[in-house]
């Protein structure tokens, strides 16, 4: 990988890196390869063209991206400040630029994914933007998306899918329920005659008989004194208080503590109550495992299947517990659920780097269904976590099954790669309806 210092302000830190060097005071035409780029020019507004020009590239779009000075845009489109460990970060992420299954230029999804796979820890960033009717925005993705108006429910139905998910919470918006904008007015109205020509109104209470009403109808020739019971009012909190403030109606005079609140839409024109706003959650968002999954497979699998012996998702998984515990309560099956745990393997990935790891685990996933039936059910629950059901499996093959499973785990010795098992035998009465929470208690068992 080539590391690319675009602007005149080089700094000696950089250019002592053990890197090659690359000094340019622009972008190149053409980069061979993968790069590095780390931007330091004099005008902050040049780097922010810079980076524009850097995502918006069908090739660089997901390269490392290091600012040496802040701009307006570098918290959203830029990796930060050079790491210390840039030369590890950098060869994981030719690692998995080297084993990337997913082409980017297929579409809007395919391009955000690899973005956030490739470079670890990156987020997808919220902006402020109180031009715009939604508030805010997400100027990397916006870079991407030909209309502003397919942002939102793009990213919506990633994280729907289970491909991305929260990160943060920015923030909590309310909008337009006609034309979705942001621009809203909040303004108190009479609850009587729906007014909004109201005025708040100091009020007094008399001690003597619970009058209540304006300061003006209490005031007779500079003096308080109650209208009703003619009482001499001197003494606050002796003879009377002030209670809640209360507002005139000046349409129809009527006098109340709680106004009605109306809601107008500064771009429509549309009147509404709060009610009636549509409320969404801004986040920043990160990709989840089932998102890992997806690069690493190179497409997401499908809720069903497509041939016998093919993976399932997790949400396919529990629902096939739920209804094979149910059929086993039922006819007295036997079946057996077992969670297998690659241990370690942080450290693999550490010793052997990430490509090499995930080629032996691949490897040893085929293995395993070498070993299993072919009706036999696999999840790929976590990056080192399997799930396997077992249909029809009695009690009696639970010993030759373990011996299977430690065998296999004496082979991967030589391979770096440590396995640990659990197993659980259907029917059990504690599944009822929530099989999450039956499987976190089956995970549960690998720390105990």
């Amino acid at each position: 990988m080539k590391l690319l210092l675009i602007g005149s302000q080089a700094s000696n830190n950089i250019l002592r890196h053990p890197l090659p060097v690359l000094q340019y005071t622009s972008l190149p035409d053409v980069i061979h390869g993968t790069a590095c780029f780390i931007l330091d020019p004099a005008d902050p507004q040049q780097q922010d063209a810079l980076l524009i020009h850097i995502r918006q590239h069908p090739h660089w779009f997901a390269f490392p991206v290091f600012t040496v000075q802040p701009s307006p845009l570098s918290p959203y489109l830029s990796d930060g400040l050079p790491p210390d460990d840039l030369l590890i970060r950098i060869e994981q992420f030719e690692q998995r630029y080297q084993i990337l299954k997913v082409d980017p230029e297929k579409g809007l999804t395919e391009r955000l994914l690899t973005y956030l796979w490739l470079w670890p820890g990156r987020t997808l960033m919220a902006k402020p933007h109180p031009e715009s009717p939604r508030l805010y925005d997400y100027p990397l993705a916006a870079l991407w998306v030909d209309q502003d108006n397919e942002l939102f429910p793009w990213l919506h139905s990633l994280e729907r899918e289970g491909l991305i998910e929260g990160a943060t919470l920015v923030d909590r918006v309310r909008y337009c329920s006609v034309c979705h904008s942001g621009h809203l007015n909040y303004v108190e109205a009479c609850p009587e005659c729906g007014s909004i020509d109201v005025a708040a109104e100091s009020a007094l209470h008399c001690f003597a008989c619970g009058h209540v009403a304006t300061q003006t109808d209490f005031l007779h020739s500079g003096h308080l004194s109650c209208p009703n019971c003619l009482s001499q009012l001197r003494h606050i909190g002796v003879d009377y208080d002030r209670p809640l403030e209360n507002y005139r109606c000046h349409s129809c005079h009527a006098l109340f503590v709680d106004g009605a609140v109306k809601v107008r839409c500064l771009e429509s024109g549309h009147e509404q109550t709060p009610e009636q706003l549509i409320v969404r959650s801004i986040r920043h968002y990160k990709l989840t495992d089932s998102g890992v999954m997806y690069m690493r497979n190179g497409a997401q699998r499908n809720l069903i299947p497509e041939w016998i012996g093919a993976h399932v998702t997790e949400e396919h998984f529990y629902w096939l517990l739920l209804w094979q515990n149910k059929l086993a309560l039922r006819h007295q099956n036997s079946h057996l659920v077992v969670a297998l745990r690659y241990t370690e393997l942080a450290t693999v990935i550490y010793q052997l780097g990430e490509a090499e790891a995930i080629t032996r685990i691949d490897a040893l996933t085929q293995r395993l269904q070498s070993v299993l039936r072919v009706t036999d059910v696999c999840c790929h629950y976590r990056d080192d976590m399997l799930l396997f059901f077992l249909p029809n499996t009695p009690a009696n093959h639970v010993s030759v099954i373990t011996g299977k499973l430690i065998a296999l785990s004496e082979e991967q010795t030589t391979q770096h790669l440590r396995l640990d098992f659990r197993l659980r035998a259907l029917p059990d009465p504690t599944l009822d309806d929530n099989a999450t929470i039956w499987v976190q208690q089956l995970l549960g068992e690998f720390t105990s």
